[in-house]
């Protein structure tokens, strides 16, 4: 056990308690003439730091080797502490310390085989007269003298309560649950002590607020209140990243502070309730009020499966061409999208029932993109301008995302999903559906979203269902600006019985008469993947000039 004493000769002296119950002197640190303002010793003895009057502090780390406190470098510090209050050392080997001055340092003292090395954490600004801290290190109280006392977080600086009490000097208890105050004034300078029970839950001050976001954009929630230590926000619905649909508030890994920011939405966010719980030092805790994310899905087309079909109209229909042919789903004037219905291996003599879209063609005036979905035996892979897309290692360093190409107002992305997303994540007409990557490609009038979908892997036992990966294509594509965009094909053509609807009021989605112009064999490109990029078939568009 060591005490330190001031003495009135400018000195500090260190007393150790012997075997005999009885207190050794072991040190003696002069001051240099000036007389001691402030002192302490940190609980377990691991530093110490004094104060003089002529504003100079010196803080000094215990060494174990030679049993005595040896100065931090450049000391002294040119700040003067009414008063000074030192935790315990951390398992990292460092001490907290803090000063009551204008403004209040809290100082880390780091003590590595007795190398010290002093930062300063944070600077609480105002004027103290007072300090406290607790043994650990997380909480301190400084009180101004005058009128109040604040206990802050010793890690973040944010403000945990305020007591309106005039105090000359504090203390803490050890969960910081109890702060005592002494007011020397009081009553014509007779005195008195308060001691103030932190078991009252936080207030809000602020609640959250709910939003609505279109697809693909990030949501923030901000939320405030009094007397908390900590903060945690939690949310219901559908996880940020996996499907899985939840029941009860789940804590968000990382949101931890007053605002909360999440990832790019999907159209799994739609819907997900939010809400923050703020938790006193005493573990009393209050929730916000709960409020809900919208997340509203552009005008967009898609196709998923065998194929179906979602207009941008809203209407639900099939098509039905011959495998091994391809297929014109959208065409413009600079922009054309075409699609290979093939078959998809169930076992080693047998397909899966109906037909698939396997590939996918699209040009941009002078550039081309072309998608394989894979095969049972291979992975996809993504075409350019005739070139295959290296990609492996851009999408290690960019986090499983890569810009393969930007040219002006087209741009082609990819990314590949270490844990498997879903149909529904996506809106996607089959929610069901495991999707391993996407590659997007951007025009100004559209934006195609062409999704590797592998299907047969159970994400919960992590193996193979089924003999063969299903692998095949899924779409959608939206309208980025609908005054431009003059469509026709298979898909494309739904465009016009969507601005129909909304010109006579009918619903989005609403039952219609809208059905596709022509036969089936006037969308037919060819046959085969080398007329993926094709544009002989009747409805074509694609190098017309715009109306």
């Amino acid at each position: 056990m060591i005490a330190a004493v001031s003495s009135a000769s400018s000195a500090v002296h260190v007393y150790k308690l012997s075997i005999a119950s009885s207190y050794t002197l072991v040190q003696t640190i002069a001051l240099g003439g000036a007389a001691v303002r402030a002192l302490t010793i940190a609980p377990d003895a691991s530093a110490l730091a004094v104060s003089d009057f002529s504003s100079k502090t010196s803080i000094y780390g215990w060494d174990s080797s030679t049993s005595q406190f040896v100065a931090a470098s450049s000391m002294p510090l040119s700040v003067a502490c009414s008063s000074l209050a030192a935790s315990s050392q951390s398992s990292s080997g460092a001490t907290t310390i803090v000063c009551a001055s204008s403004p209040s340092p809290i100082l880390s003292l780091l003590n590595s085989m007795s190398s010290l090395s002093l930062t300063t954490s944070l600077m609480i600004s105002g004027s103290y007269a007072a300090a406290a801290i607790t043994p650990d290190g997380s909480i301190v109280a400084l009180s101004d003298g005058s009128s109040s006392t604040t206990i802050y977080s010793a890690t973040t600086g944010s403000v945990i309560a305020t007591i309106s009490e005039r105090s000359s000097s504090v203390a803490l208890s050890s969960d910081a649950a109890i702060v005592f105050v002494g007011d020397q004034s009081f009553n014509s300078n007779a005195g008195r002590a308060v001691w103030y029970d932190s078991n009252a839950a936080p207030t809000v001050t602020l609640q959250p607020m709910s939003q609505s976001v279109s697809l693909g954009s990030t949501a923030t929630f901000t939320a405030a209140a009094t007397g908390y230590a900590t903060v945690q926000w939690s949310f219901t619905g559908s996880s940020t990243r996996r499907r899985s649909v939840l029941g009860g508030a789940t804590p968000i890994p990382g949101a931890t502070s007053t605002s909360f920011t999440t990832n790019p939405t999907t159209l799994a966010f739609n819907g997900n309730t939010y809400s923050a719980t703020f938790t006193s030092t005493t573990g009393v805790s209050t929730t916000t009020s709960t409020v809900t994310l919208t997340v509203s899905s552009s005008s967009s087309g898609s196709a998923s499966g065998d194929p179906h079909l979602v207009g941008y109209d809203g209407q639900q229909y099939d098509f039905v061409g011959e495998v091994g042919s391809v297929y014109n789903f959208l065409t413009d004037s600079d922009v054309q999208f075409n699609a290979l219905l093939g078959s998809v291996r169930a076992t080693e003599h047998l397909n899966l029932p109906g037909e698939f879209i396997t590939a996918i063609g699209i040009k941009f005036r002078n550039h081309s993109v072309v998608v394989d979905g894979g095969s049972h035996r291979r992975a996809g892979s993504v075409t350019i301008d005739h070139r295959p897309a290296k990609i492996a290692d851009t999408i290690k360093q960019q986090q499983h995302h890569a810009v393969l190409l930007v040219d002006g107002e087209f741009r082609v992305e990819r990314e590949v999903f270490v844990d498997a997303m879903f149909g529904e994540d996506f809106g996607l007409p089959d929610a069901e559906q495991r999707i391993v990557g996407r590659v997007i490609v951007t025009t100004p009038s559209y934006s195609f979203s062409i999704f590797m979908v592998e299907e047969g892997f159970d994400e919960v036992d992590k193996r193979w269902h089924t003999p063969f990966p299903h692998r095949y294509l899924d779409l959608s594509v939206r309208l980025e600006r609908a005054d431009i965009a003059t469509p026709h094909g298979v898909l494309g053509q739904s465009l016009h019985a969507m601005r129909d609807r909304k010109e006579r009021g009918v619903p989005i989605g609403e039952a219609g008469s809208f059905s596709i112009e022509g036969r089936t064999e006037d969308y037919r490109v060819g046959g085969g993947a080398e007329s993926l990029l094709g544009d002989s078939f009747v409805f074509n568009r694609f190098g017309s000039k715009r109306k």
